[in-house]
């Protein structure tokens, strides 16, 4: 009889551990982009069982994220205990390699940055012919494109400080709307654009849920979406001056002050 429970519990110890040891076994990055979306850059950098779950790192835009998941499903985030962070360790003994993906993106982002602007430098006139309007200073010392969409409060930002800002900056801007935020976006560029708006319109334009079309819409953001996929602008805002020397990607209004 001794023996018969000797050997249910040597059974029941193997199975717990071949458990622990098949934990992280088919937690990949296809298992985790089932139950939520990441970035097509996102990788998992270590997997390690803890407190019945296993503990994913992963490098999302050159940052580690720590990922608990258990059988189906994953909880994002710190996990403590005793008033520690359980991957602090992990991360540590990750740092060169964390660091090195981080270098490794930001030249790989300079050098995609660096080809935009030489392909813009080529097709300058192509900005001239997507331009919806324009506005700023009337006697310019110098041009700048601005990218934008109707529907991102970044872009609008920017657009409302080059307002104030561009009779003094002797900077003269134009405007290219370019709507890449969905069908709202979509729905108010083409009402901006079928309707000829100026700055003033375009910023006190609400969304009023109908639908816009109209033969000029349809045409530009055809030329658009052809010009700006060549170019792999799939962001805004993007803002490049004329003479395409100097770029500034994403709403990094320091950057655009100190360009001007």
């Amino acid at each position: 009889m001794k023996k018969i429970i000797f050997f249910i519990m040597i059974c029941f110890l193997g199975a717990f551990n071949l458990h622990a040891q098949n934990l992280c076994e088919n937690i990949d990055m296809a298992w985790l982009k089932n139950h939520a979306p990441f970035p097509e850059d996102a990788e998992i950098l270590s997997k390690n069982e803890v407190s019945g779950l296993c503990e994913v790192i992963v490098l999302i835009k050159a940052q580690p994220l720590s990922l608990y998941c258990g059988k189906d499903f994953f909880i994002s985030g710190p996990m403590l205990k005793n008033n520690k962070v359980v991957a602090e360790k992990r991360f540590d003994a990750l740092f060169e390699k964390i660091n090195s993906k981080k270098i490794e993106a930001e030249n790989k982002e300079k050098e995609e940055a660096d080809k935009r602007i030489l392909f813009f430098k080529e097709n300058t006139d192509k900005l001239e012919k997507l331009t919806a309007f324009e506005f700023g200073a009337s006697n310019p010392s110098r041009t700048i494109f601005v990218i934008t969409d109707p529907d991102c409060s970044h872009c609008k930002h920017i657009l409302e400080w080059l307002v104030e800002n561009s009779e003094e900056k002797k900077v003269r801007v134009k405007t290219i709307i370019y709507p890449l935020m969905g069908d709202k976006s979509r729905d108010m560029a083409a009402k901006a654009v079928c309707k000829d708006f100026g700055i003033n319109e375009y910023l006190e334009m609400d969304y009023d849920l109908k639908p816009y079309i109209c033969e000029k819409s349809e045409a530009l953001f055809k030329q658009q979406s052809e010009f700006f996929d060549k170019a792999n602008l799939n962001f805004i805002p993007f803002i490049i001056d004329s003479k395409c020397t100097w770029s500034v990607e994403g709403a990094d209004i320091e950057a655009l002050k100190e360009n001007l």
